[in-house]
C-alpha cells in the first residue's frame, strides 16, 4: 500500500509591538503614570535603549523588494524625551543602518547584515543622528568578509567587541 499526503503551510508573523509605560517617581509618594507612548501597529519591536534623558526604540517595518521572495525590513530608531517624566514626548521615527546598539548624543552604533553573493556578512556602522531633520548620516562602517557577527558589545571605553564566525559550512573546521 502506499501513502499519499499534502501538506500546505502559510508563513505566518509575529513580533513585538513596544509600548511606553513613564512611571514617574520623582515624588515617592504621589508616584504616577504618564500617558502611556505607543508606537504605531506596523511598527515591530526590537529593543529599547537610553542615553540620558532619552528612550530610543528600535524597530522594524516590514518592505516588500519587487521580484525577491525574502524578507526585507528597514531599521529605525525613535527618540521618546522623559526629561519630564511626567509628559514624556515621542520624536520622529528615523531610518538607521541596521539595528540600534548604541547611543551617544547625536552619535550612534549599528548592527547590520549584508546580503553578498548569495550569503550573508555582518557589518557594524557609526552614525550621526539628526532629531531636528529626523535623519542619519552613515559615517563609517565595518564589514565583516564572510562572517556571521553574532553579538556586538560596547565596553564604555569607545571600544566595539565582536563575536564573528565564518559564513563557510565548512566540515573542515
Amino acid at each position: 500500500a502506499t501513502t499519499t499526503s499534502c501538506n500546505t503551510y502559510e508563513q505566518l508573523r509575529y513580533w513585538t509591538r513596544l509600548t511606553v509605560d513613564v512611571l514617574d517617581v520623582r515624588s515617592p509618594n504621589d508616584a504616577a503614570f504618564a500617558p502611556v507612548v505607543e508606537l504605531p501597529d506596523h511598527d515591530e519591536g526590537v529593543s529599547a535603549l537610553v542615553d540620558g534623558a532619552t528612550l530610543w526604540l528600535a524597530f522594524v517595518r516590514p518592505v516588500d523588494v519587487p521580484g525577491d521572495p525574502s524578507s526585507y525590513v528597514r531599521w529605525f530608531a525613535r527618540p521618546i524625551d522623559l526629561s519630564s517624566p511626567g509628559a514624556p514626548a515621542a520624536g520622529a521615527a528615523i531610518n538607521v543602518p541596521g539595528e540600534l546598539l548604541a547611543v551617544d548624543g547625536t552619535n550612534a552604533t549599528t548592527r547590520d547584515w549584508l546580503w553578498a553573493d548569495g550569503s550573508i556578512e555582518g557589518s557594524v556602522n557609526q552614525v550621526r543622528l539628526n532629531l531636528a531633520a529626523a535623519q542619519a548620516t552613515l559615517l563609517a562602517t565595518r564589514r565583516f568578509d564572510d562572517q556571521w557577527v553574532s553579538e556586538v558589545k560596547l565596553d564604555g571605553a569607545g571600544h566595539v567587541l565582536v563575536n564573528h564566525r565564518s559564513t563557510s559550512w565548512s566540515t573542515d573546521e
